[in-house]
């Protein structure tokens, strides 16, 4: 992750809405697991300010955990990163994104936006993978 390379957004997040409605704001195709959408978490709404940092290599989820920490970062609730890809829609197109959480089993969770074969697309699953360079993780100040 290179500090360096920060794109800021500040949106208006409305934490009434349902996990599937967040996505379905978004106006993409969804790939999802039901069980992970039900269960993404909200933050808090209202105006919130979302840092966009550039993973610079691959990196798992507990290795972009320890680096953006020592920052002074927290990864941006899912409804952050929702908000921002609705009142921008191409903004994925230039910066595909995602933030990341743990489920209550404690295993890492993620909600991706991003712009494939000229579509844009959003995905909720489980993580297990690393993350490659190009991507931007959606992060708030601690």
């Amino acid at each position: 992750m290179n500090p360096k390379e920060i794109i800021t957004r500040r949106v208006w997040v409305n934490s009434d809405r349902s996990p599937q409605q967040v996505l379905d704001a978004t106006c993409r195709s969804q790939r999802t697991d039901k069980t992970v959408v039900g269960a993404m978490p909200r933050g808090r709404g209202g105006e919130v300010e979302v840092f966009f940092c550039r993973v610079d290599r691959p990196m798992t989820d507990d290795e972009l955990k320890i680096e953006y920490e020592t920052q002074g970062f927290v990864p941006a609730p899912p409804y952050s990163l929702g908000a921002v890809n609705e009142a921008d829609r191409a903004f994925a197109a230039r910066f595909p994104n995602f933030t990341h959480w743990k489920n209550a089993k404690g295993r890492w969770c993620f909600f991706s936006c991003f712009c494939q074969s000229g579509g844009y697309g959003a995905r909720t699953y489980r993580s297990g993978d690393k993350w490659s360079g190009g991507w931007w993780i959606a992060l708030i100040r601690k």
